[in-house]
């Protein structure tokens, strides 16, 4: 019996892998599913969105703009998403996400994780409230991301308790009227 070759076996994976990305071969076709396209402020009519992450030498200001429009200087265009990271006891939005809209940027806050078992018992309302009114107030679309890599966190016990979580800090930021920002996972 023969073994097929690791490389091989590479290969033919991201071969199909590439042939269903760009649509030779569909893994479901939209009408068989009766779906409709997803709509919403942050969703494009067509295509992608690129955007990228920064990380500046410093991260003061001024080295941060500098890094951004510097990379958007390299690749002839404005970046869609402008991406930023923040614990989860800094205050956002910051400086960083009225410049970006200001830019012509989509911003996206990455807000790191908490205990999720905490979260889903109120433990950290007060925490959750702030940022909820500041997204509110801020009031421009932007993608929110919470607990980016949950599945090699601790602190978020297992899917369960990481649902219960997720779905306790959406509906404190609905309750604040954050309605503009649009959850990633």
């Amino acid at each position: 019996m023969s073994r097929r070759r690791p490389d091989r076996v590479l290969l033919l994976g991201l071969t199909a892998v590439v042939l269903v990305v760009v649509g030779v071969v569909p893994l479901v076709r939209p009408e068989e599913t009766g779906l409709t396209a997803p709509t919403g402020p942050l969703v494009p009519g067509q295509g992608a969105l690129f955007g990228a992450g920064i990380r500046p030498r410093t991260g003061d200001v001024a080295d941060t703009k500098a890094a951004i429009t510097g990379l958007e200087q390299r690749l002839d265009r404005t970046l869609d998403i402008s991406h930023h990271f923040y614990p989860w006891h800094h205050t956002f939005p910051s400086w960083r996400e009225p410049w970006d809209v200001e830019q012509g940027r989509i911003p996206m806050i990455s807000w790191a994780g908490r205990d999720t078992l905490e979260i889903a018992q109120g433990i950290h309302d007060d925490t959750i409230r702030e940022r909820a009114r500041a997204v509110a107030a801020f009031g421009q679309p932007l993608f929110l991301r919470w607990m980016w890599e949950m599945d090699g966190r601790p602190e978020a016990h297992g899917g369960e308790a990481f649902v219960a979580a997720w779905r306790h800090l959406r509906a404190m930021l609905a309750a604040a009227g954050a309605d503009t920002a649009v959850w990633g996972w």
